[in-house]
């Protein structure tokens, strides 16, 4: 399970790579695809969060 997590969080992190890139060389062509991946990084920030909880707790169990 732990491996998975790991997996998760490292596809994340491609992704908002990605999208920060996209951003950054002015790859949005209107409105709507920026708010896409406004939106897309705030569900990205939201996973991630509830990954590094489940691997917190994953550890803590494993300590017991």
């Amino acid at each position: 399970l732990m491996d998975i997590v790991t997996y998760l969080q490292k596809a994340i992190q491609e992704r908002r790579a990605e999208i920060s890139e996209t951003l950054m060389s002015s790859g949005v062509g209107d409105m709507s695809q920026y708010q896409n991946f406004m939106g897309q990084v705030s569900a990205l920030a939201f996973m991630e969060q509830t990954l590094s909880k489940i691997k917190t707790n994953m550890e803590t169990l494993d300590d017991d």
